[in-house]
């Protein structure tokens, strides 16, 4: 049941989204009743991980990426999102380093079914 639940919120996020031209994340969470934020949130990742072009920025809110400018959009926010990351990583990596006095690696980090890079960028 909860599957199922979660497939119908991930079919009524894409119609909200092939709807508009751009939802903020409030707005959508409102648009879908009973569902928390953080659901709303995984659907979208999954929906992105299953290959639905979904696009976000801090202006806009959620979208569907349906022109260069929305794919030049969505690739600079992830792309920033992803430089902060790794920063974050490699602090928390050299602090671990030093109070530990032991190495780490990425894939130390990061669970075997997250690996997902198709080796193309």
């Amino acid at each position: 049941m909860y599957v199922e639940r979660l497939d119908r919120t991930k079919e009524t996020i894409l119609e909200i989204l092939n709807d508009r031209e751009a939802v903020p994340r409030k707005e959508l969470v409102g648009l879908i009743s009973g569902i928390p934020e953080r659901a709303v949130r995984k659907c979208i990742e999954e929906l992105r991980d299953e290959g639905s072009p979904i696009g976000s920025s801090p202006k806009r809110g959620y979208f569907l990426i349906r022109t260069e400018e929305d794919w030049d959009e969505a690739v600079r926010e992830f792309g920033a999102r992803a430089k902060a990351c790794f920063r974050h990583y490699i602090q928390l990596k050299k602090w671990g380093e030093n109070e530990f006095s032991r190495q780490i690696t990425l894939d130390d980090m990061m669970p075997a079914e997250q690996h997902v890079y198709t080796g193309r960028i």
